[in-house]
């Protein structure tokens, strides 16, 4: 029903080197961290942690949320 997977038309990087492995840099690329508590791998207190993470954002940015 289905055609072989073939593995090679994903480890292309473009150049024909054929590299399974793609280089993600992340230089000047900001991001936000934050934590919550965990109670048997399951996360407590996460609305806070969003609100918490959407008002750094938009102080920081002063982006304007929808």
């Amino acid at each position: 029903c289905c055609p072989q997977f073939d593995p090679s038309s994903y480890s292309d990087d473009g150049n024909g080197i054929g590299n399974p492995y793609k280089l993600i840099t992340w230089n000047e690329k900001p991001f936000v961290k934050d934590g919550t508590w965990c109670f048997y791998y399951i996360p407590l207190a996460f609305g806070r942690a969003m609100t918490r993470a959407l008002k750094k954002i938009t102080d920081d940015t002063g982006a304007e949320l929808p």
